[in-house]
């Protein structure tokens, strides 16, 4: 069970790098447009399956006067079930987004839900914070929850 649980972390770490590596890359947003990412992945690795999907929005909008906002909207997850029917998986949904006027990153604020399963409990992490004129203004908190 140990051998099995230590393999799926790390090929879930691993396809949760290589998501979030490529995530931004692909998904951009033109001015005044929204930017509409959604793919999923399989790899199969004889004991075990790794499937990935990625889903998310971005939107890039600049005013005449040099204000630029970013607002971004998403969710990965990331499986690896087993020929024996076990599943183990991390996911994610999040919300961000900033201002930058003429240049500069004026304030900043970001949500993210993460969940990791196996067959024996979930685990739910949130976070969500503000960034604003050059350092954290806010933290609204940290939570964890496992059922």
């Amino acid at each position: 069970m140990f051998k099995k649980f230590g393999q799926a972390a790390g090929a879930l770490a691993v396809g949760t790098v290589l998501l979030l590596a490529g995530a931004p890359a692909r998904a951009t947003a033109d001015d005044g447009g929204a930017q509409i990412y959604n793919d999923t992945w399989c790899e199969d690795y004889g004991v075990f399956q790794l499937c990935s999907t990625v889903r998310s929005v971005y939107q890039v909008t600049t005013t005449n006067g040099g204000t630029t906002s970013y607002v971004g909207n998403g969710e990965y997850v990331t499986t690896a079930t087993y020929d024996d029917g076990s599943v183990y998986s991390v996911g994610a949904t999040f919300h961000s987004y900033s201002l930058w006027k003429k240049g500069e990153d004026q304030i900043a604020r970001y949500n993210n839900v993460q969940t990791f399963s196996n067959p024996y409990q979930t685990c739910t992490f949130t976070t969500t914070y503000t960034y604003a004129n050059g350092e954290i203004r806010g933290f609204e908190g940290a939570s964890t929850t496992c059922l």
